[in-house]
């Protein structure tokens, strides 16, 4: 289903220029255009992960980019993401899910998506933190779901699980850049 997928701790790899789109596209929510890592646990340690200059979508009906639990240090760079294929099934509502630890989101443009742009999630305790959000570029125009943020951080802490966001990040549509909660800083 997923059309480029680390895992077994696979570490260190890169996807640079690349196009994916179409994959998962019989409506389950399935089918991430790029997966790291493996849900369910903490074992799988693919880390160092970079994924630079790529277009992701339309047509993916999972997330764009996947983070699991279990993975440190990706870094997702300059890629354009469009998440028209998003179909709301098995909580495939953003372009970027994070789970892993450190990741770097820098410098992406997205549309189109049915809730978010990006959302960090602490799936397994200690995971999906020290995140760092960095002049993305979000336009959330016609998503419909529940939060609307152009970066959804949903487990917030400033001293377990923190997260930075630039003022350089922008959106245009949704509810705003982040949740009320969460800092911005410059």
């Amino acid at each position: 289903m997923e059309r480029v997928h680390w895992r077994t701790s696979s570490s260190d790899g890169s996807i640079k220029n690349s196009t994916i789109r179409n994959t998962g596209t019989n409506g389950r929510g399935m089918g991430e255009g790029i997966y790291v890592g493996s849900a369910g646990g903490t074992s799988d340690r693919s880390d160092n992960i970079l994924i630079e200059n790529n277009t992701l979508g339309p047509g993916i009906g999972g997330e764009n980019i996947d983070i699991k639990e279990g993975t440190t240090g990706a870094r997702i760079i300059g890629n354009t993401f469009d998440g028209g294929g998003l179909t709301g099934a098995n909580y495939d509502d953003s372009w970027v899910d994070i789970n892993g630890n450190d990741v770097l989101v820098e410098n992406n443009v997205g549309k189109r998506t049915t809730n978010d742009g990006y959302q960090t999630h602490e799936v397994q305790d200690g995971w999906g933190c020290r995140a760092t959000f960095r002049g993305n570029r979000s336009d959330l125009t016609g998503s419909t779901g529940p939060d609307r943020y152009a970066i959804n951080v949903t487990n917030y802490d400033a001293r377990s699980c923190p997260v930075t966001i630039t003022r350089d990040n922008t959106v245009s549509g949704g509810r705003g850049l982040t949740n009320p909660d969460v800092p911005v800083r410059d």
